[in-house]
């Protein structure tokens, strides 16, 4: 299928996200945004696997979070599955595309035993524990003996 053939399915496949699949506001927002970065990408006229696995790997330089790059991958796999469900197109390029995304490796622990803690006894430990998940920063604190 052509570019130019994709950009006048997107209002039908709008309408289909609000009416049929009842999907919330700000996910048919996410869903335009995605699939307008998705055809800006673009710059060859007949899209084809080739083209879908180079956004890909666009995607994974641009963006750190695996989240982000699910969603959007999600978004345009969902507007191909859209395709060819109402027939537009044949197959989904897709469908002979491997698109797992795996987590980043995790938690990044960071452990800083400080002794002698201002607020406790002489003979107590607090422990300072930081750790970054995704955009969450988070301090647990531990006294013991």
């Amino acid at each position: 299928m052509k570019k130019i053939e994709l950009e006048k399915q997107l209002e039908s496949y709008y309408e289909d996200c609000e009416f049929r699949k009842r999907l919330n506001e700000k996910t048919i927002k996410a869903y335009t945004i995605d699939l307008n970065q998705y055809l800006e990408f673009i710059t060859t006229t007949e899209i084809n696997q080739k083209i879908i696995n180079e956004y890909i790997h666009y995607l994974n330089k641009k963006y750190l979070k695996y989240k982000t790059i699910k969603r959007k991958i999600a978004s345009v796999k969902a507007f191909y599955s859209y395709l060819e469900y109402e027939e537009i197109i044949d197959y989904s390029p897709f469908n002979k595309i491997k698109t797992k995304i795996k987590a980043s490796a995790g938690l990044q622990l960071g452990f800083l035993f400080v002794e002698n803690c201002v607020k406790f006894p002489l003979h107590k430990t607090c422990v300072l524990v930081y750790y970054k998940e995704e955009s969450k920063n988070i301090l647990l604190t531990k006294v013991s003996n």
